[in-house]
């Protein structure tokens, strides 16, 4: 009878520990993933403002700098228009040039000819198409940066005020060069960490490359995820296959791109995996030491018994 009681105790502490670990596995799992979402969510909208931050301060610092830019260049074509035999003379026209701290003037008629000019006057025709309303438009102006050749410079274009044409001038400065790296938001996760392998990622809505990812070598690659499929609302989570590795994804669309982060469900659950073990551990030494103190139990009982045989 009493070898019955305790097998069947044996068996009852087995299937507690056993329920113990799996009402562990669960609750644990719950919580952990509860709390990557949480940290997901946090570190998404943190980069959204971050990104916001920097593309106000970079604006501001592009308008400051183009606005003085424009204005040297409209004070080049007040110039020319009450002095126009400035360019008759090349050395007249390179002094300005200096004046004005430009690195090359180029100045068009209406018909986008190249009248006079203090360099090769290489033409960028994108840029020359921005520059045609500056011939009808008297109050025309434009200021950005360009990227086509060798060196980063902004080009300043304003129309002429003598008759119908653009005054076009290049800058290139210290100032383009502090511009271009606040306007480069490939870096801005360099600080920011997910855990110990999440990864945070911004993807441009047309093509579907990574403009800025935590791993810098993925930056310029195409995404591994797919637009209309992946993300149909602003924001959201969803379990995506990432290098391999099921991962869980927040999400949320900001102006043209998409900002996300991801954490591979492995490492979600690598403190679930370490709990079960100390509580299947705990459980089976709890289980030992019952046992063992039911057995002892059993057998006082058994030697009372003996004696008053």
């Amino acid at each position: 009878m009493r070898r019955k009681i305790y097998k069947s105790a044996a068996i009852a502490m087995v299937v507690a520990c056993l329920l113990f670990v799996l009402f562990t596995w669960y609750v644990v799992g719950i919580v952990e993933k509860s709390n990557s979402k949480e940290l997901l969510e946090g570190r998404v909208w943190n980069v959204c403002e971050i990104f916001t931050e920097k593309q106000n301060e970079s604006e501001e610092a592009f308008d400051s700098v183009c606005n003085e830019y424009k204005q040297r260049a409209r004070s080049l074509a007040m110039l020319l228009s009450r002095n126009a035999s400035i360019l008759d003379d090349d050395m007249l026209l390179e002094e300005v040039r200096m004046a004005i701290g430009a690195s090359d003037i180029t100045i068009f008629n209406e018909d986008l000819q190249i009248e006079h000019a203090t360099g090769a006057a290489e033409i960028n025709d994108e840029i020359l198409e921005k520059l045609k309303p500056a011939i009808d438009n008297k109050q025309f102006s434009m200021a950005e940066i360009d990227r086509s050749g060798y060196d980063i410079k902004i080009i300043v274009g304003v129309s002429r005020v003598d008759k119908p044409g653009i005054v076009k001038a290049e800058y290139a400065s210290s100032n383009i060069n502090s511009i271009v790296e606040l306007l480069d938001f490939s870096k801005i996760f360099m600080n920011i960490t997910v855990m110990k392998t999440g990864k945070l990622a911004v993807i441009e809505n047309s093509d579907m490359t990574y403009s800025a990812h935590t791993d810098m070598d993925m930056i310029g690659k195409p995404s591994h995820f797919n637009f209309e499929d992946d993300f149909s609302d602003e924001e959201g989570f969803f379990d995506h296959e990432v290098n391999g590795e099921k991962s869980l994804i927040y999400y949320k669309l900001f102006e043209n791109q998409v900002v996300l982060g991801y954490i591979p469900y492995r490492e979600i659950y690598d403190v679930r995996n370490d709990t079960m073990k100390w509580v299947a551990a705990a459980g089976a030494v709890i289980s030992v030491v019952v046992m063992l103190t039911i057995r002892n139990g059993i057998l006082r009982i058994n030697k009372k018994e003996k004696k008053k045989a």
